[in-house]
This record gives structure tokens, sequence and C-alpha cells, in this order.
């Protein structure tokens, strides 16, 4: 924990979650049938690059990281927020696949 009681992300592992596994799964079967490019986004600190080689390991096209600094602490609404932004940025799609935790 960092002194003001939030997470120290910087500390942990960046690992990739298995509902985070599953939409890329289904992403990568997609692709295979219909055609197409998977691209992963994802927001975290510089370690989270270490889950994105193994997007592209395991078949994705492109990834993309966003990271700052004052993206620290962020909640569920500022995170979503962020990343919709990023979509936005990205321009043209046809599906884009999300994974939550229960």
């Amino acid at each position: 924990m960092n002194p003001d009681g939030t997470l120290n992300r910087g500390a942990l592992p960046a690992i990739f979650n298995p509902e985070d596994l599953n939409a890329l799964e289904l992403a990568l079967q997609l692709r295979e049938r219909y055609g197409g490019s998977v691209c992963v986004l994802t927001m975290g600190p510089p370690q989270a690059a270490e889950v994105l080689r193994e997007a592209l390991f395991r078949g994705a096209d492109s990834v993309i990281l966003l990271t700052d600094k004052c993206f620290a602490a962020s909640d569920t609404l500022a995170t979503s927020y962020i990343l919709s932004q990023a979509i936005r940025k990205i321009g043209r799609f046809d599906l884009i696949l999300c994974a939550a935790r229960q």
C-alpha cells in the first residue's frame, strides 16, 4: 500500500487475469472466422507491458498501453472514461470486447 492508502500497483506483478484471457481468446476466434485484426488495449503502470507482450505472443495483432502518473489511483469511473477516450482516438472498430471481474 502507498502511504495515502491507495494500492501500490507498481509493486505488484503484471498478470493476465482469466477474464481478459477469455476476451482475447474470443477475439482471436472471431478474427480467424471472420477476418479483421485484434488490438489489445490496457491501462496500467509500465509493468503492464509484460501482459501486452503476452497478448502479442498469444496472437494479438497490436497492443496499446495507456500509462501516466496522472492515472494513478483511478477508480472504475475514471478508468472507464480514460479507456473510452482512447477507443475514440483509435477510431474505426467493429467490435469491442471487455472483460470484467464479478
